[in-house]
């Protein structure tokens, strides 16, 4: 799926290490979560690789690991999501 995803732009497909079953645990742990959530997340997780630098001024876009699922995991830590169940369910 992300190769389908990125496969015009193999550069950004190298900076996302996430499988098909990775993306099925992914949605099964942000159930409920609305579009607002998954952007805040999906920007929290893609700055855990950033924060593991320890040189910024000699680091390269080349030298950042790919983003990966425990990236996600490590994010649902902070981003919780907004929309409560009784107001899932009436809609």
């Amino acid at each position: 799926m992300i190769e389908k995803e990125f496969k015009s732009d193999v550069a950004l497909a190298n900076q996302v290490d996430i499988s098909a079953e990775d993306i099925d645990k992914l949605v099964k742990m942000t159930k409920g979560y609305s579009g607002s959530d998954l952007k805040n997340l999906s920007t929290e997780a893609a700055l855990m690789p950033l924060r593991e630098i320890t040189d910024v001024a000699n680091c390269s876009a080349d030298n950042i690991r790919p983003l990966r699922l425990q990236d996600f995991e490590e994010a649902l830590k902070n981003v919780r999501a907004t929309v409560k169940d009784c107001h899932l369910k009436a809609y």
